[in-house]
């Protein structure tokens, strides 16, 4: 299938920083890192790297500091390095160093080093934020498109002042974020370490950035492996990603499925309800939300304290979708609701209290919309303007229609910034070692659909297919795929064509061991 999204020139990268002298790599010395959340003390060190701040200046020479982060080979016999993007795009290398590093190192045999950094936009390095924290949904969208009947043009109204008030707080270095300057710069970051060729396994919007290095250094290409991929065509090209929600009725279905071999699980089991049955039944009590919420009451008070909107639960259920670690979880709150046990519902949902870091930086939610909005290039004038895009969402996905409201689409197409450089081609790029493309069936966000998308872009794409639930292969631990990504950095061997990998064990099963949740 060719990509979705053609609205680039075929086979043509038109780049005004493509062919940037480097200057000499300077070398990397690690030691302790800055403060971060890392409550089982994981080994990582930290260290710096310097790079050009614009790269399409060719009068300038001023220079940015990337923040590096390292969890250290763990083997006798050290093979070398693999870097790694942790996704979204706007996600931070150090504080998620601690959670992904003993996750992807096992899988490695721990003969490698891991390696990330903190993209532009991130952390500390040319950090994008628009309010506090506590006031990100501001920023980030309050609602559902269709939670109501003004409900989209209040979300509208809402991204406009998202996007003027994310411009005056940035406008000094907005423009200076994106997939393509992270590229440049995680090419220096393989110079540094002494490398002729990229080691690289991407993870969700970190396979935008693989992608992007392919196309625009393919002779550097050694071993990437890109694991729950975005359509790296409508990531640039659509105002609305529909695409990324192509498997989450499926995954819908399959939770529902997934119940019944485990009835004694799953709070979601009843011995009188078909699928079919449960599906309508849930589907119509979310949908009754929307004009009636569910009162948080407190004992000894008249008044209700909130309400539990539609949003809220329709939000918690899709998120939940991403790990299988969850299900549980997810399976008793929705259960609690619709019975009317909030209480059971609140317990199932309420996380482990953390304690907060007082020295450590929070981190920045709206920097994914400092990266992927300047990295994309339509905008819109107006909400009609968009209503092409609901069609794309109605066609995709029945659940989770209200996300064509999301700030990734609203937000975006209201941008003020323009990167200084997005990537102009079409991705039908021949790289020196092909890249692989990894994805799951039952991925809600990010498809497996978009993995053989982005493999049939590249004129060598290759591609794994894991018949298993959750964002990530992580989500889903599976032997067949571990062995394919081990074989892959360490021998260089690709999976047969046609390669379909299944889970170790099914949903619910009382023996999985749940990598996240």
């Amino acid at each position: 299938m060719l990509p979705i999204t053609l609205v680039f020139a075929v086979g043509v990268v038109a780049s005004k920083c493509s062919n940037l002298p480097h200057p000499p790599p300077e070398g990397l010395t690690w030691g302790s890192c800055p403060p971060t959340n890392n409550p089982d003390n994981v080994t990582i060190d930290c260290t710096t790297l310097k790079v050009l701040l614009d790269y399409a200046d060719k009068k300038s020479n001023e220079q940015l500091t990337l923040n590096l982060v390292r969890y250290p080979a763990t083997a006798e016999k050290k093979l070398g390095t693999v870097l790694t993007n942790f996704g979204g795009p706007g996600q931070e290398g150090l504080p998620n160093m601690p959670i992904y590093g003993p996750l992807l190192s096992p899988i490695l045999k721990g003969q490698y080093d891991i390696v990330s950094w903190d993209p532009r936009g991130t952390g500390q390095t040319l950090r994008f934020q628009c309010v506090p924290p506590e006031n990100i949904t501001q920023i980030l969208g309050s609602n559902g498109a269709n939670a109501s009947a003004t409900a989209a043009e209040e979300l509208w109204a809402e991204a406009a002042a998202a996007a003027e008030l994310c411009f005056t707080k940035n406008k000094d270095h907005g423009h200076l974020i994106g997939q393509a300057y992270s590229a440049r710069d995680m090419d220096r970051i393989v110079d540094a370490l002494g490398g002729d060729k990229l080691k690289y396994w991407g993870l969700s919007g970190g396979t935008v950035l693989g992608a992007v290095y392919g196309a625009l250094f393919p002779e550097r290409v050694g071993s990437v492996l890109l694991d729950g991929v975005l359509n790296a065509h409508e990531y640039y090209g659509k105002t609305g990603e529909d695409e990324s929600y192509a498997a989450a009725d499926r995954a819908v279905r399959g939770f529902l499925e997934g119940r019944l071999a485990f009835p004694d699980r799953c709070a979601f089991y009843r011995t009188d309800r078909t699928v079919d049955q449960l599906e309508v039944e849930l589907f119509n009590f979310l949908q009754n939300l929307k004009t009636n919420p569910i009162p948080i009451l407190v004992p000894g008070s008249e008044e209700p304290a909130g309400f539990l909107r539609y949003w809220d639960v329709l939000s918690i259920f899709y998120l939940g979708m991403y790990r299988p670690g969850q299900f549980i979880d997810i399976a008793t709150a929705l259960d609690g609701l619709m019975q009317g046990n909030l209480t059971a519902a609140i317990e199932a949902l309420t996380p482990a209290p953390a304690t907060p870091n007082p020295d450590v930086v929070p981190p920045a939610p709206e920097a994914i919309l400092g990266i992927r909005c300047g990295d994309k290039k339509p905008r819109g004038n107006s909400l009609d303007g968009m209503r092409p895009t609901y069609l794309d969402f109605e066609a995709t996905t029945r659940w989770f229609l209200d996300f064509w409201g999301h700030s990734n689409h609203f937000a975006c197409a209201q941008w003020k910034f323009d990167a200084s450089e997005r990537y102009e081609g079409n991705f039908n790029v021949e790289t020196t070692n092909p890249i692989l493309f990894l994805g799951n069936t039952y991925d809600p966000v990010t498809p497996f659909e978009s993995a053989k998308n982005m493999s049939e872009s590249f004129v060598n794409g290759a591609l794994l297919h894991l018949n298993g639930f959750g964002h990530l292969s992580l989500s889903d631990e599976s032997d067949c795929v571990n062995d394919a990504i081990y074989n892959f950095f360490v021998n260089g061997e690709y999976p047969e064509e046609g390669t379909i990998c299944q889970p170790n064990l099914p949903i619910f099963h009382p023996d999985r061991k749940e990598i996240f949740g």
